[in-house]
Formats: C-alpha cells, sequence, structure tokens
C-alpha cells in the first residue's frame, strides 16, 4: 500500500462511520421524541377524563 493513500483511506472509513453513527442517533431521537409524545398525549387525555368525572 502507498503510504500517502493512508490518510485518504483512514478519512474514508471515518466518513462511512460517523454517517451510520449520525442515522443511529437520528432513529434514537426520533423514537424517544415519538415516545415522549404519546406520553404527554396519555398524559392530557387522562387529566380530561379525570376533569370530566368531578
Amino acid at each position: 500500500m502507498v503510504p500517502c493513500l493512508l490518510p485518504v483511506k483512514f478519512h474514508e472509513d471515518h466518513f462511512y462511520l460517523f454517517e451510520a453513527y449520525r442515522g443511529f442517533i437520528g432513529r434514537v431521537v426520533a423514537v424517544q421524541v415519538l415516545m415522549s409524545t404519546w406520553i404527554v398525549i396519555f398524559i392530557i387525555k387522562r387529566l380530561e377524563t379525570v376533569n370530566q368525572w368531578t
């Protein structure tokens, strides 16, 4: 392998890793936002039903 090509290969590998990592973090954040939204909706619905009974 030619030494001058090493940094380029290293950079490409890190770029792919970064892209994969960013995609993974994006999915995790999306799931957490979705779950917290559902929890908020659930709490609001519970509060509405409690207010109806009183």
